[in-house]
């Protein structure tokens, strides 16, 4: 027979499961940033797009990304959506401020814009995974 231990009783806190929650949004986010890089320079090779339609993919890539590692951070502890997506939004946005400072030898003042939209997507995506209900009945 076994029995079921809380994580109190574990000592796991509230605290190192919300750096952890951080930790992996961040590294998700960042994953999913490269994903649609790849898979953004595809669509531009394939179609042969030039011009502002190529401006848009990066706005895109970076907000997708804040926002699946938003959702990520704040999925388990349910608790501070916006805070731990805007913390894990930071991390995002430092991978492609690296990104954008190797591509293109600096970093233009459209990047303001692209951290905004990052910040405010990591947001987003924090406050949907706590408002997120579950299917499971519960006994009140």
């Amino acid at each position: 027979m076994s029995v079921k231990v809380s994580r109190r009783d574990r000592g796991e806190n509230l605290n190192s499961r919300v750096i952890k929650g951080v930790i992996r949004g961040a590294v998700v986010g960042a994953v999913f940033f490269f994903l649609f890089l790849t898979a953004f320079s595809a669509v531009i090779l394939k179609f042969d797009l030039k011009g502002d339609a190529i401006k848009v993919f990066p706005f895109l890539s970076v907000a997708l990304s804040s926002f699946i590692g938003g959702f990520v951070s704040a999925i388990k502890p349910k608790k501070n959506g916006a805070a731990l997506g805007a913390l894990s939004s930071v991390a995002v946005t430092a991978v492609s401020l690296v990104a954008a400072a190797v591509t293109s030898g600096t970093v233009g003042k459209t990047f303001l814009f692209a951290v905004l939209a990052s910040f405010a997507a990591g947001v987003l995506g924090g406050i949907s995974a706590v408002n997120i209900k579950s299917n499971r009945k519960r006994r009140y």
